[in-house]
């Protein structure tokens, strides 16, 4: 219920900064929105299967050094930084999750309204898709995926110049430090030409050879040889929970449904600024779905670091003045949402599914923590 409350608010708030965009103080109603989500997930109380781990590996690295908590917790530098800080301070666990709200949620709502057209409606959209996920589950992730798309944006912002670009991988290398799956965002700006290009043959071509080059042995032996034990185990544990199975049909659809939602977005005119760069992570976006349907264990984390792009994308369609654009993003939007609704009406799966919902997410704060002490690691939830 508060879930629900929470996007009413949100939605009652960016309409009104919306609707009085061009007028003095409107801002106040898009910080205030802010504000809310930083308050509402900064002060949770074990919500999110992640949280717990992350609240249990804070509890036991205690005492440690950063070079400890590293390889105790297996974090990467900036986050084990982060819990020994606290440690340092005598400070408990709340302060790392807000941290982190603060963190995130500054920079999704400052990277969203320079970016897109219609920064309410991405908002919107963000709180119905991916509020959950990035809000109480992949923290650590979240926060690489923020810093990359501030790198990104910052990167177009200085026209792809030598100080944009060095300005762009210094960000990077910080979202590596939070974690490694931003790796993806060193190669990225190599094959951004085929992405921004309006011309459909170069893409397709680009997901013809990933798909053959996944359907070898290469990549497999690539990570066995170069990537570590801990990675490995993880994404086989994804691989094994999440693409086998009935849900196979569901990444399909949604990889159909990312391919519509990129080819009518770059046949679409409007007068954005970034453009090209929103044009380029929807077209990347749905090539990691179709990845996704292969190997999921690898394109289904990686997908993280475009997904926002992707409902900026459809949330200017759905507002787009051309009448075929408004009529797609609306359709995709909606079964987009009947997808999702679907997934959380299903047994539980990683991060999905009715009991898992029921489980995890039922909100309490930290000044009301007697409750859901029985919240344990998604191992006990399958």
């Amino acid at each position: 219920m508060l879930y629900f409350l929470l996007i009413i608010i949100s939605a009652f708030l960016l309409h009104k900064y919306s609707s009085n965009r061009e007028k003095p103080g409107s801002n106040r109603y898009y910080i205030i929105t802010c504000l809310l989500w930083i308050i509402v997930v900064g002060i949770r109380y074990r919500v999110g299967i992640d949280t717990l781990q992350y609240e249990t590996k804070f509890e036991n690295t205690e005492g440690m050094n950063v070079i400890q908590i590293m390889f105790t917790a297996g974090y990467e530098f900036m986050w084990s930084s982060f819990i020994y800080v606290l440690h340092s301070l005598n400070l408990p666990y709340i302060y790392l999750q807000f941290i982190h709200a603060i963190i995130f949620n500054v920079l999704l709502f400052v990277f969203v309204k320079k970016i897109s057209l219609t920064p309410s409606v991405s908002l919107i959209l963000f709180s119905v898709f991916l509020f959950f996920y990035f809000e109480t589950e992949i923290l650590r992730e979240s926060l690489a995926v923020i810093i990359s798309l501030t790198a990104l944006y910052l990167l177009y912002k200085g026209n792809k110049t030598l100080r944009a670009y060095v300005v762009y991988y210094s960000l990077i290398v910080l979202a590596i430090l939070f974690h490694s799956s931003a790796l993806i965002m060193l190669v990225y700006p190599l094959i951004l030409k085929i992405f921004e290009s309006k011309f459909l043959v170069p893409k397709l071509v680009f997901i013809l050879l990933l798909l053959l080059l996944f359907a070898t042995p290469i990549v497999d032996n690539f990570i066995d040889t170069f990537v570590s034990g801990a990675v490995v185990d993880k994404v086989a544990a994804y691989q094994d929970r999440e693409i086998s199975g009935s849900l196979l049909y569901l990444r399909i659809i949604e990889a159909l449904i990312a391919l519509v939602v990129a080819w009518v977005y770059s046949r679409t005119k409007n007068a954005g600024e970034y453009r090209r760069l929103i044009r380029a992570g929807v077209w990347f976006y749905a090539v990691l779905m179709i990845g996704a349907c292969v190997k999921y264990g690898i394109f289904g984390r990686l997908v993280n670091y475009f997904s926002i792009l992707y409902y900026v994308s459809i949330a200017e369609l759905i507002v787009s003045k051309v009448k075929n654009a408004r009529v797609v993003g609306r359709l995709c939007c909606l079964a987009l949402l009947v997808l999702f609704l679907y997934q959380m009406s299903r047994p539980a799966t990683l991060v999905s599914g009715i009991r898992y919902y029921n489980k995890y997410l039922p909100y309490t704060t930290v000044f009301d923590d007697t409750g859901f002490e029985d919240r344990v690691n998604f191992q006990n939830l399958q």
